[in-house]
């Protein structure tokens, strides 16, 4: 009897099969068909592979020897990694270093196999921690934030207890992770916040945000990683009140976004610069520099802003633009890939993800802001322009998407690969089909799918929103903290009613919600 032979059969460009069938013994190839599958040459088979995903490239190696071997050369890897991952967004470790052309064809399918599999165990329905990294700063109190450093391939990572900032160092390799470096405030001071700079070429690593717990005294420092010494030394610092310098939003290169009024401070100035007024002054609840603008969130609207062109004076010459929101946000976070070099606005659609309130319920609203075909950039004057085309993003006329989420959904936060989460109460099942509430942290993932946004009488690309099957991680939550979480909801929907209007009113004079608020 032949002996056994696997071979692949092509149903289509995406879709391969495996078949066992018997090699034929007159032939020399070892096929039972001389116009089979391995009877293509190799440039048409590396076509095919070209379709084929990260796991079907895994499952063809496994076939036979000639596909592992073609399997393995890089130019495989190179297009699966920018048709699967760069074109998806997905994060990649070490991503700086996959642009040289010296990575190996087994260096680039590690990282793109390691990328792949986050991407689905994100996706799963029982996602699972592939490593857990205690932090043991007891004597300092607990970590507030953990925040890795741009441009780093990942393997820094910032902590901020208290009173002191520590880098780590987490390798790739899944050794344990050391101390670098670590920076300490003023005794009588207390760290707030930090933001880590979103660029990775500027010398200034990271502010952070010092406030004084009996007096007004804040302090704004810029520090500036050292390797080489192991240490965090401060590039800049100004001085302020806590009426003037909190909260701290945003960095980028060396521009600084703080306060409430908005102000940005270059390092290089004393004095930092109010933003053009737009009428809203409600809270800021994210901001984020992209290319030579500043997007600004607040509760009642999205602003676009000019920065990096001033007057003699120091008013900002590009004008901003302004949307309204047809509802009151509590927490947004902009979700947005820094354009090319040179470019003033990336070419992707720039999203928004906001949790908002209406007559008590609870939603997660994606508003997109695409690329404007027509804009005229950059901008020189400081002249109003007729209409919204002159600025780099078109303004849609309402929301993307909107889900409900649970009246506990809070901490809404993003990374810069568009990956995110939100913590929220849930009733999770044990396998032993036991229920218990927790506290649940719940994942969602902003990718681009191209389909069509009305802006006014022009039309955008929109992204989308996925939310995770189910919960990234699952705390249980005991009686004491539900029952606080409950009163805490009970008071806040007894305001709401009390602030709202007759609700005895006819349905025709309900306004419209996906019309924005003038």
């Amino acid at each position: 009897m032949p002996p056994a032979r696997t071979m692949v059969l092509v149903k289509s460009p995406l879709k391969l099969s495996v078949k066992t069938t018997r090699s034929c013994s007159s032939c020399s190839c070892g096929n039972s068909n001389p116009f089979g599958f391995f009877t293509l040459p190799d440039d048409v088979l590396l076509l095919i592979i070209g379709f084929a995903n990260v796991k079907e490239i895994l499952t063809l190696r496994k076939t036979s020897k000639r596909l592992y071997s073609m399997t393995k050369l890089r130019w495989v890897w190179s297009n699966a990694m920018k048709r699967h991952i760069i074109d998806k967004g997905l994060p990649v470790p070490a991503a700086d270093g996959i642009k040289q052309p010296s990575v190996s064809a087994v260096d680039l399918e590690s990282r793109i196999v390691h990328a792949a599999k986050f991407h689905e165990n994100w996706y799963s329905d029982r996602p699972t921690p592939r490593r857990t990294i205690i932090f043991r700063d007891g004597h300092l109190g607990s970590v507030s934030q953990v925040l890795f450093l741009p441009g780093r391939d990942g393997q820094y990572l910032v902590t901020v207890a208290r009173k002191m900032i520590t880098c780590w160092e987490v390798p790739l390799d899944g050794s344990d992770a050391y101390r670098l470096a670590e920076w300490r405030c003023e005794p009588e001071l207390t760290i707030e916040k930090v933001v880590v700079n979103e660029d990775a070429t500027s010398t200034a690593t990271m502010a952070c945000i010092c406030g004084h717990s009996e007096t007004m005294y804040a302090e704004l420092n810029v520090l500036t990683l050292d390797t080489f010494h192991g240490r965090l030394m401060p590039r800049s610092v100004l001085r302020s009140t806590r009426n003037i310098a909190f909260p701290l939003h945003c960095m980028r290169g060396d521009w600084v976004a703080f306060g409430e009024p908005l102000l940005i401070w270059h390092m290089s100035t004393v004095n930092p610069i109010r933003t053009r007024n737009l009428t809203d002054e409600t809270k800021v609840l994210a901001a984020k520099f992209i290319g030579d603008y500043l997007i600004v969130v607040r509760q009642s609207s999205v602003q676009v802003l000019g920065y990096n062109q001033i007057d003699g004076v120091g008013n900002p010459l590009i004008p901003g633009h302004s949307a309204g929101l047809a509802y009151l946000a509590k927490e947004a976070v902009i979700v947005s890939r820094q354009p090319a070099d040179g470019a003033s606005w990336p070419s992707e659609p720039v999203s928004v993800v906001m949790r908002c309130t209406d007559d008590g319920f609870d939603t997660i609203r994606q508003y997109d802001l695409p690329p404007n075909p027509k804009a005229q950039l950059p901008l020189k004057s400081a002249s109003p322009l007729p209409d919204q085309y002159g600025y780099p993003c078109l303004f849609p006329l309402h929301y993307t998407r909107a889900l409900g989420v649970a009246p506990s959904a809070t901490n809404l936060m993003v990374g810069q690969n568009g990956k995110g989460m939100w913590m929220e109460t849930r009733n999770v099942t044990t396998s032993r089909r036991t229920v218990y509430p927790a506290r649940c942290l719940v994942g969602f993932d902003v990718t681009r799918n191209g389909a069509r946004l009305a802006c006014g009488a022009m039309e955008g690309e929109s992204n989308d929103l996925r939310v995770s099957k189910n919960e990234l991680y699952a705390r249980r939550s005991d009686m004491s903290e539900i029952l606080c979480k409950s009163q805490e909801q009970k008071e806040r929907n007894a305001r709401i009613i009390a602030q709202s209007p007759d609700l005895s009113l006819e349905a025709s004079h309900t306004p419209n919600p996906d019309m924005p608020s003038q």
